[in-house]
């Protein structure tokens, strides 16, 4: 179960057009969690090595509207 749920975290951050593999890592290394990104700040998420500014918005406004449903 727990694999399972790693790949649906997985394939829905890489969903976001400029996050692949390397990105995905980053981000859960520095926030642990899909909920403690979604939380974050634009700020925040733009201090994680290799996420942009513009990125860091995009990262943002989509989590914000998948959660949201």
């Amino acid at each position: 179960r727990r694999k399972r749920g790693k790949e649906r975290l997985t394939s829905l951050l890489e969903q976001i057009p400029g996050v692949g593999p390397v990105r995905r890592r980053r981000l859960l290394q520095v926030f642990g969690s899909l909920d403690a990104i979604a939380e974050a700040s634009v700020d925040d998420l733009a201090s994680v090595p290799g996420i942009t500014p513009v990125l860091a918005m995009r990262i943002k406004d989509f989590l914000e509207g998948y959660l949201k449903g």
